[in-house]
């Protein structure tokens, strides 16, 4: 696929084309192994779920475990061995909130190193079915409907919500307008992948250059593999930027 054709369907919010093929990773020598992902193990993946309704009010729930017990969150748990992010996504929804929920799109994914390595999928959602639940039980005490207002009169379990909420009403503002719907594809790896659209500024006039790897008729968005203690997912992403070539993107 040409790799103009290829970033456009990225944009639109299909998958890659090649995706039941196997990935070739551009940048993958580093100092420290590479991340080989086991669920519970060397890595921990959380969902959360984003849901708001036509009064762009959000769904929180509140926290019945341990020492978050009365706090207000999204909806978001870990997920089980063998789930994708779409089914863990729904499971979280109907324990911790009462509804029964479809991803719309992936929003935010966020990375934190450590063992093992944490990666939260923060999704939007629409509410399908079910009702808002009013009794405690071991998954949340209760769940409700907030404006941006009403959070601050509840005790917040932590404030990294507030970027999410804000990240979400962005995406429904210029949805349609600027990035389609992003659904998570199921394409198993033995390390944990990073393909990344990386767009250089242009001068006034010029066209955008597009960060790629390979040559000729092989040029592709390149892969890099994530290394245990990085850091950030920039660190990993700029290990591309340091090795790889500009690339002239044609309208």
């Amino acid at each position: 696929m040409e790799i103009a054709a290829e970033i456009e369907r990225l944009l639109q919010g299909f998958p890659p084309d090649n995706q039941s093929e196997s990935v070739e990773v551009d940048i993958s020598n580093t100092s420290t192994p590479q991340v080989t992902p086991l669920v519970q193990k060397t890595v921990c993946y959380v969902v959360c779920a984003l849901i708001m309704n036509e009064k762009q009010e959000v769904l929180m729930i509140q926290e019945a475990k341990g020492s978050c017990k009365n706090k207000w969150y999204l909806p978001s748990g870990r997920m089980e061995q063998n789930e994708t992010i779409a089914e863990a996504l729904r499971r979280e929804v109907a324990e911790e909130a009462g509804y029964v929920c479809d991803l719309t799109t992936l929003l935010l994914i966020e990375l934190r190193q450590g063992v093992p390595l944490w990666l939260r999928f923060t999704c939007l959602a629409q509410i399908l079915g079910g009702s808002l639940k009013t009794e405690a039980d071991d998954e949340s005490l209760q769940a409700r409907w907030c404006s941006r207002n009403d959070l601050g009169l509840l005790s917040i379990r932590a404030n990294d919500i507030l970027p999410l909420l804000d990240y979400g009403l962005a995406y429904t503002q210029f949805h349609g307008r600027k990035h389609g719907r992003i659904i998570p594809a199921l394409n198993a790896h033995k390390h944990l992948l990073v393909r990344a659209v990386i767009v250089g500024r242009p001068l006034l006039g010029a066209n955008a250059k597009v960060l790629v790897s390979g040559k000729g008729r092989a040029q592709h968005l390149p892969v890099v593999a994530i290394a245990q203690g990085e850091g950030l997912l920039c660190n990993t992403v700029g290990r591309l930027i340091k090795v790889l070539h500009l690339f002239t993107l044609t309208t």
